[in-house]
């Protein structure tokens, strides 16, 4: 179990996020343990992840798997630190 609440699931990696990320009226209760499908606005890499942490910031925070395969910046993602994405809520 998670902090939000969901259980690890072996078949998605793992996000957390910052409610504020989705907004002001975002709710933590109903989206802990959804699937987000996460993709680089630079380039045609994508992931689905599962939301399993909350954090107390406006980001989301991927495993390091997950951006690994997303940051195809010659990795000056991994060196900033964060990649622009785009996401959509998507079933798990």
């Amino acid at each position: 179990m998670f902090s939000c609440g969901a259980s690890h699931d072996e078949d998605y990696p793992r996000a957390a996020f910052g409610a504020g990320f989705f907004g002001h009226n975002f709710n933590v209760t109903n989206n802990c343990g959804r699937c987000l499908k996460v993709a680089s606005l630079l380039g045609r890499r994508e992931v689905k992840v599962r939301i399993v942490h909350e954090r107390n910031d406006h980001g989301l925070e991927l495993d390091l798997h997950s951006f690994n395969r997303l940051d195809n910046t010659d990795g000056r993602g991994d060196v900033e630190g964060q990649l622009t994405v785009r996401y959509r809520f998507e079933s798990c």
